[in-house]
C-alpha cells in the first residue's frame, strides 16, 4: 500500500495541473472525465490501468513512446511504467508511438491481418492482401486452396481496398513508391489485449497439421504440476528466448523475405476458488 501512496503521492500534483480544463487534456486519450476525477480525489486507491494512464502521460508530457514518457517524469510513475510495459525497457528500443501501442486502430481481424502485413520490412502489395484475407476466409468453411479460384478471390477486392483506404486515412499506413503498402511505425511487439484477441485467430487460420514440423509451422504443448519457482523460471526462459527470436529477425529483415511470425504462450492451468469469486458460495 506504501508504494501505492507513493506513486499517488507523485501522480496526483500533475493530475491537479489539468483538472480545472481537463476536457482539452482528455481529448484523444483513453481517459474520461470520471476516471480522471477518481485517481485526483484517492478513489479506490489501486494502481491505474497503465494503457489509459500511458494516453494521458503522452498528452501532458509531449512524448510519444513509453521510454520517453518514463523518462519525463521519473521517479515512481517511471517504475510504474516500466514494470507495466517490460518488453521495451529490456529490449532498449524507443518502442511503438502510443497509439499503435494502444492498438485502438484494430477494430475487427481484417484489419489486424492487413496491418500486421504491412508492418514487415516488405509491406505488402493490394494483391497479396486481398489473397491472404479471401484464403482464411475460404479456410474456415473448409476449403483447401487447390479449390480457391481467383473468380472466389475476386470479390474480396472491394473489403480489403476499404480497410486500406481506413488505415491510410488514419496515417498508419501508406503506399510508398515500390508499389506496396508499409506500416508507418514497424517493429511493434503487441500488448496482451491485441495478442489475446486476434493471435488464436492467426494460430488456427495459418497452422496445419501437415505443416507442423515438417514445414515452417511449429505448435506444441506439454502441461505438468511443477514448484512455483520452477514455473517462474520456465517463464522467465520463454520470455528471453522469445526476445532472442525478436533480435535476429530485427536484425536480419529483409524487403525479400517471406512474412514469418513467432507467438510465445505459457500460463497456469488453474484457477483457485477466490479468483472466480466463489467465496462465501456453495459448491
Amino acid at each position: 500500500m506504501q508504494n501505492v501512496e507513493s506513486f499517488y503521492n507523485e501522480l496526483t500534483p500533475i493530475l491537479e495541473k489539468i483538472k480545472e480544463s481537463p476536457e482539452a487534456f482528455l481529448e484523444g486519450t483513453e481517459v474520461s472525465k470520471v476516471t480522471l476525477w477518481r485517481w485526483t480525489n484517492g478513489i479506490n486507491r489501486k494502481y491505474p490501468d497503465p494503457h489509459k494512464l500511458l494516453s494521458l502521460l503522452s498528452k501532458i508530457s509531449g512524448k510519444d513512446n513509453v521510454i520517453e514518457v518514463a523518462d519525463y517524469f521519473g521517479g515512481t510513475i517511471s517504475l510504474f511504467l516500466k514494470d507495466s510495459f517490460p518488453t521495451f525497457f529490456q529490449i532498449g528500443i524507443k518502442g511503438p508511438k502510443i497509439e499503435e501501442l494502444q492498438n485502438s486502430i484494430f477494430q475487427d481481424f481484417n484489419t489486424f491481418m492487413i496491418f500486421i502485413l504491412c508492418e514487415t520490412e516488405s509491406g505488402a502489395s493490394k494483391e497479396e492482401l486481398i489473397h491472404t484475407i479471401a484464403s482464411l476466409a475460404f479456410k474456415k468453411i473448409g476449403l483447401i486452396p487447390e479449390e480457391i479460384s481467383a473468380d472466389l478471390i475476386n470479390p474480396y477486392g472491394s473489403l480489403v481496398e476499404a480497410k486500406i483506404h481506413d488505415l491510410v486515412k488514419m496515417g498508419v499506413i501508406d503506399l510508398e513508391k515500390d508499389g506496396r503498402y508499409h506500416a508507418k511505425v514497424k517493429d511493434i511487439i503487441f500488448n496482451v489485449d491485441t495478442i489475446t484477441r486476434f493471435f488464436p485467430e492467426i494460430i488456427s487460420g495459418f497452422t496445419r497439421k501437415s505443416n507442423v514440423d515438417m514445414d515452417l509451422s511449429g505448435i506444441f504443448g506439454y502441461q505438468q504440476t511443477i514448484p512455483l519457482e520452477l514455473a517462474k523460471e520456465i517463464k522467465k526462459d520463454t520470455k528471453e528466448f522469445f526476445l532472442k527470436c525478436y533480435s535476429k529477425m530485427k536484425d536480419n529483415k529483409s524487403k525479400d523475405g517471406i512474412p514469418y511470425q513467432i507467438i510465445n504462450f505459457s500460463d497456469k492451468l488453474f484457477f483457485k476458488k477466490n479468483e472466480l469469486g466463489f467465496m462465501g458460495a456453495k459448491l
